[in-house]
């Protein structure tokens, strides 16, 4: 990942105003949306102007906190949860609006079901210590403050510590994270 060289030029041209690269924060996503489009990121992030989540992001924002919730009791209880108690972690998810179209809600409805019983199964199937969810973290970076979240951070028996990003799209190759801000 290169940011636009130029100081202070730099981020004036991701903030639209002259800033001291002390008070500059930055994240993952913020980077990924200036790289796809400078319009883009002056909209969310400058001048904080809320876009209307497409109805997959809105989908991936009702499976994060539904997979969030899910771990967090299959680290309480490992055995597993029934099918009934994963549909009532989707059923307070889920919005009683945004999705424009029933059909595809529907079809999310069934997908999110079907996925958070793959989370049970991948993670009842041996002990893990869930050490964090949601982390938040901060450091400085080439006069900017980059700052971020991780999803998920396990400990395992042996001391070994997994690092875990929830999407809920197409799975990613080792290829596509490693040129991905979010999860390199």
């Amino acid at each position: 990942l290169s940011l636009p060289k130029g100081g202070s030029d730099s981020v004036r041209s991701l903030t639209g105003a002259a800033r001291s690269p002390d008070e500059f924060k930055l994240s993952a996503s913020g980077i990924e949306n200036y790289l796809q489009c400078p319009l883009k990121y002056q909209f969310c992030y400058r001048w904080q102007i809320p876009l209307p989540p497409t109805p997959a992001m809105l989908y991936g924002s009702v499976m994060h906190g539904a997979v969030k919730e899910a771990v967090a009791a299959l680290a309480r209880a490992p055995q597993g949860l029934a099918r009934d108690a994963l549909q009532a972690i989707l059923d307070r998810r889920w919005p009683s609006a945004g999705f424009p179209d029933p059909l595809p809600e529907r079809r999310y409805r069934e997908q999110g079901l079907r996925q958070l019983e793959g989370v049970c199964r991948a993670w009842s199937e041996g002990p893990f210590g869930l050490l964090h969810q949601e982390k938040t973290f901060e450091f400085a970076w080439g006069g900017t403050t980059l700052t971020g979240r991780m999803d998920q951070i396990n400990q395992y028996p042996g001391g070994e510590v997994e690092l875990i990003e929830y999407k809920t799209g197409t799975p990613q190759t080792r290829k596509d994270a490693d040129h991905s801000p979010q999860l390199t």
